[in-house]
């Protein structure tokens, strides 16, 4: 096992891995995501709101060409570790997008979606399986931009991170 699974397992306790780790398929923390905009707060293991706000916080996370490797990956799937306490309900929201640029057109595309109210309905800290992930191909750069809602301040809404899965 790599030292970046040890850490994700570490630091995410309730993420399985189900398959060998991939040294080309990155663990990602959400707190080391870049924020955009929103009532954030960051701390050591997850991004969340801060007391008393609501809201959209809005978060870019790079995936760096050496984080996923020299060659064109294909075979993976979308692992989120996150918190939405309102479940399916659209009152609170935990969405994630994986954002490819062209490197020779700089066109953008959205080649992925993940969205917390189409998942299985769980108040707790949830990792769910989203949709297998296209392949990558060294001829993009990529990013994840990540959308936390919260209608409530009754509500919790929070990221603790995300990973790829060979599937």
């Amino acid at each position: 096992m790599s030292w970046i699974s040890a850490a994700a397992i570490a630091t995410f306790a309730t993420l399985a891995i189900a398959g060998p780790a991939r040294a080309e398929a990155p663990q990602v923390a959400a707190s080391t995501c870049l924020p955009v905009s929103g009532p954030y707060k960051v701390s050591a293991n997850k991004v969340s709101f801060k007391t008393g706000q609501t809201g959209t916080i809005v978060l870019n996370c790079q995936m760096s060409q050496t984080e996923l490797g020299e060659a064109d990956i294909a075979g993976l799937s979308l692992v989120v570790t996150y918190r939405d306490s309102g479940g399916a309900a659209a009152t609170g929201q935990v969405k994630i997008q994986l954002i490819g640029v062209s490197k020779g057109l700089g066109v953008k595309t959205t080649t992925l979606q993940f969205n917390s109210n189409a998942a299985l309905p769980d108040s707790g800290v949830t990792s769910a399986v989203g949709q297998v992930i296209p392949v990558i191909t060294t001829d993009f750069y990529y990013l994840m931009r990540v959308e936390l809602k919260r209608a409530s301040t009754g509500q919790t809404v929070e990221l603790y991170g995300f990973s790829y899965e060979s599937t």
